[in-house]
């Protein structure tokens, strides 16, 4: 049933932006990178600042990303009906909020993997790195997307509950703490507790396993990657699991905005 009410949905997705906006944030976000990286000099640390501009840059943009999305999801069933057609099928409410935030989460999962994919090929055939680092790229992504994984239920119920307008204005404050406490040092100590800085932390942490990037002598990179996995990664998913949990359990007894009843 899950299936079927995911079908559904993606179908709905067909008269708005969504499904462009997705696609043109796949094909021009790597190509602007490929494009500010294509100079005549190769360093050793070229697959690494690409790496460390693609990831802060996605995950700086992440929040607004979300928000936005997850608003026009919404106002796609709230112009459809006013919410009745959500509202009003057959399918447990459980599994109706699951489609919805399922197939938030896979638009996520298909920028980061589809654009990171694009950039590679790029990295490869345009700038001719012969080992741009695909393994270590798939890792900061998986750990990107788990960082994001709390934001895409957060502005999923902001964008129920509150609108369009509420889950992009909430995206936008994010956008600016995932660029102060995510990708500077004044985060060092608090970005375990700031879910916005999680995609872009997270994400950060395989490239330091590069080839070609120096390290400080006797830096013990296995324990360092160790203990900031742990800090960030349990937070991120206990996070997402409670506030999972919260946003069904208000979901189920939703009877639509206030302005509708």
């Amino acid at each position: 049933m899950l299936l079927r009410l995911l079908s559904s949905d993606w179908l709905k997705t067909k008269r708005t932006p969504v499904r462009w906006l997705t696609g043109a944030a796949i094909l021009g976000y790597p190509a602007l990178l490929l494009w500010y990286f294509a100079r005549p000099v190769r360093t050793a640390e070229l697959p690494y600042e690409i790496h460390q501009a693609f990831f802060q840059s996605a995950s700086i943009i992440l929040p607004v990303g979300i928000g936005l999305l997850a608003g026009l999801l919404a106002a796609q069933e709230e112009n459809a009906g006013h919410f009745n057609g959500l509202l009003g099928q057959s399918a447990p409410r459980t599994l109706i909020y699951l489609s919805k935030l399922l197939q938030l989460v896979l638009l996520v999962t298909v920028f980061l993997f589809g654009s990171m994919l694009v950039l590679l090929s790029g990295m490869r055939y345009l700038l001719h790195i012969g080992q741009p680092g695909t393994g270590i790229f798939m890792l900061s992504g998986l750990l990107a997307l788990a960082g994001s994984l709390a934001l895409c239920v957060l502005h999923l119920f902001l964008a129920l509950a509150f609108g369009l307008g509420a889950s992009v204005g909430a995206g936008g404050a994010g956008l600016l703490v995932a660029a102060i406490i995510g990708t500077t040092s004044i985060g060092e100590a608090i970005w375990p507790c700031v879910p916005w800085s999680w995609p872009a932390r997270l994400a950060g942490l395989p490239a330091l396993a590069m080839p070609g990037l120096p390290l400080p002598e006797g830096f013990a990179l296995s324990r360092f990657l160790q203990d900031e996995l742990i800090r960030g990664l349990v937070p991120a998913c206990m996070v997402f699991l409670l506030a999972s949990v919260c946003s069904i359990l208000w979901f189920c007894r939703w009877e639509g905005r206030k302005s509708y009843e």
